[in-house]
């Protein structure tokens, strides 16, 4: 009988040791469960950048992210460790962090010229991106404005400067020095929305015209290098280049100023070697 008894004990205690641990193991998998990773979700942000309010947060494998915002697509790659987050932006000098909880993320970001935000974003949403035909398609871009276009060109990695002239709308001034060369290029937003470049080149001494032939080669010229074209700009005696850029995004505006910048070195012996755009010794 004493040892039914025992046996029985011995019995209970085991049937109350693998419940305790199916209940452990039960936790362990909620747990597993709760803690979902951020890849393939989509969050719905808004920021306190002035006409880039709003904006969303594609996350891939690979530790890659897409912020879309109202300047477009820029690809970048995050960290995220427990709680905390940290999206890196290195094309656009772009970095965001913040502190993940549930289905919510807020935080601080900061540019490289010293700009800093406070920004905040839920899971879900799909504005920034639209399903058409089944396939998961970024919509259009808001339109660039004299008032975003110098956060526009910023976040091309590019460090504008920004003009405010007398007569006329403001515009971006970009300085770039790159396979040896010197380019001084300025960068326009008309009422309409078009965006223009402007290739800045040789200067006219003071007092002095153009010299009629060198016009009429650079006029014939303009149909070789179209879309680009030269035009004299009496204001300040400087022959120039300009584009138009079609396609105001991210990828569309450096393809175009790649154009403009191949368009440019062709043409030197035409518009000879200024001090604005020349070959560095």
């Amino acid at each position: 009988m004493a040892r039914n008894t025992i046996q029985l004990v011995i019995a209970l205690l085991g049937i109350g040791l693998l419940a305790e641990l199916a209940w452990a193991q039960g936790q362990g998998i909620n747990s597993a469960r709760k803690k979902v990773g951020l890849d393939g979700t989509t969050w719905t942000g808004q920021q306190t950048v002035a006409g880039l309010e709003k904006f969303t947060l594609q996350f891939k494998d690979k530790g890659e992210v897409t912020l879309v915002d109202g300047l477009g697509p820029i690809q970048g790659t995050y960290k995220h460790n427990g709680g905390k987050l940290e999206l890196m932006f290195e094309k656009a000098n772009l970095s965001y962090k913040g502190e993940l909880k549930d289905d919510a993320i807020s935080g601080t970001g900061k540019n490289a010229t010293g700009g800093n935000w406070t920004w905040k974003a839920t899971k879900g949403g799909a504005s920034g991106s639209n399903l058409v035909g089944g396939a998961d398609k970024l919509s259009p871009p808001a339109k660039v404005t004299p008032e975003t276009l110098a956060e526009f060109l910023r976040k091309q990695g590019l460090e504008p400067t920004e003009v405010t002239p007398t007569i006329g709308g403001k515009y971006c001034a970009l300085e770039m020095k790159e396979d040896g060369w010197k380019y001084v290029i300025e960068v326009k937003v008309h009422q309409n929305g078009s965006m223009w470049m402007i290739g800045v080149l040789q200067q006219t001494a003071e007092g002095k015209r153009p010299d009629s032939d060198r016009l009429i080669q650079l006029l014939e010229a303009n149909d070789n290098l179209a879309p680009c074209f030269f035009f004299y700009r009496a204001a300040d005696r400087r022959m120039c280049m300009k584009l138009e850029v079609i396609a105001p995004d991210s990828q569309g505006f450096r393809n175009d100023l790649t154009r403009m910048q191949n368009a440019v070195r062709a043409s030197r012996t035409l518009w000879s070697e200024p001090p604005s755009v020349q070959r560095d010794r």
